[in-house]
């Protein structure tokens, strides 16, 4: 892997810059000429003193642009495009959360399409930087699975722009079917890259129990999206038989549990979403999917405990939560009229 520091640095100033360029031409009604001259500016001038004194030593500047950023929004909340500008200055600063946060905002809210997607990528892109950064610090591991989070991000936004492509009728789906093909070539240029990596580590003769198990994950993705489960099921066992610890880092059991349910096995499912659930007590993917599974087969009372865990905590502005959040409002709702209906059919 050649990657470096620089080539990273170069690509963050090269986003940042395309943001400005966008902010001048692309804004909503009420966007006044000197505010988008002034963002402009900040863009231009930040991007300046990185090139030339580094990230480490913008500091000054990129906590400037911050405060001016914050300053805009203010004013004018839907300003979109300072939204994906002040990710970008958070993820100079390595404050990430805060970064994926104002990203969100613009993913969730009623800005244009194409923000939409700009905020999607910027968000994969955020991903791929930090898989660098855990390379550059010899983390391999973590470096795959910051690969595989943005993957993820990208079948995130596909699906999005898909729903909307069924939703919704525009006049022009041109921007729908652009921000479709970019999601899958991403996806596709992701994958080539991580296998080169992989190809790279093997090379320089790593070939060790955490590169087998980072090969065993992605058979076991290939396997599961062309729908042979089987196989796919093979090769997260695989995983476990060479480190039962790695299900902390990857969610193993999860995956097992999908397998299984597409197999229509649901005894096996369920057991696997349940070692999920011991494993990581967090797993709102895990309870989601035995919610849904318990609510399928009558079991009531067990999936309501289901729904408490997931209903307990207020969704935040990451749209992976939010729907879980009201999948489960929803089974909940729908049991709740089931067993109003069967006592009403009783008492007549």
């Amino acid at each position: 892997m050649k990657k470096c520091f620089s080539q990273r640095l170069k690509f963050l100033v090269v986003v940042i810059f395309l943001t400005a360029k966008y902010s001048a031409s692309n804004l909503i009604a009420e966007i006044d000429p000197a505010t988008e001259q002034k963002i402009t500016m900040l863009s231009a001038e930040l991007t300046l003193s990185v090139m030339e004194k580094g990230i480490e030593n913008s500091q000054g500047e990129i906590n400037a642009a911050i405060v001016e950023y914050k300053k805009i929004l203010n004013e004018k909340p839907k300003f979109w495009p300072v939204y994906c500008n002040l990710a970008e200055a958070y993820e100079y600063k390595r404050e990430y959360k805060k970064a994926m946060e104002m990203l969100n905002r613009v993913i969730i809210s009623d800005s244009p399409l194409d923000m939409k997607r700009k905020a999607y990528m910027q968000i994969i892109s955020l991903y791929v930087g930090r898989a660098i950064g855990y390379y550059e610090r010899n983390n391999i591991k973590q470096m795959f699975q910051e690969y595989e989070k943005a993957g993820q991000m990208c079948d995130e936004g596909y699906k999005f722009f898909e729903r909307e492509a069924k939703r919704k009728s525009y006049n022009n789906t041109d921007t729908i079917e652009k921000a479709m093909v970019a999601f899958r070539e991403k996806k596709t240029e992701l994958r080539k890259e991580v296998e080169d990596q992989r190809g790279y580590l093997r090379n320089m003769n790593n070939e060790n129990s955490q590169i087998q198990i980072l090969d065993y994950c992605a058979d076991a993705r290939k396997y599961k999206e062309t729908g042979d489960y089987k196989k796919a099921l093979k090769s997260l066992e695989q995983i476990i038989k060479i480190d039962s610890n790695f299900s902390v880092h990857y969610p193993v059991y999860y995956e097992m549990g999908i397998c299984y349910k597409k197999l229509n096995k649901f005894q096996q499912a369920e057991k696997m979403f349940k070692k999920e659930i011991s494993v990581k007590p967090d797993s709102i993917q895990a309870y989601s999917e035995l919610l849904e599974l318990l609510y399928k087969q009558g079991r009531y009372e067990e999936a309501r405990n289901c729904a408490k865990v997931l209903l307990g905590h207020e969704p935040s502005d990451k749209m992976e939560e939010r729907i879980y959040y009201r999948k489960a409002r929803h089974i909940l709702d729908a049991m709740n009229n089931a067993e109003s209906e069967r006592k009403s059919n009783h008492v007549k």
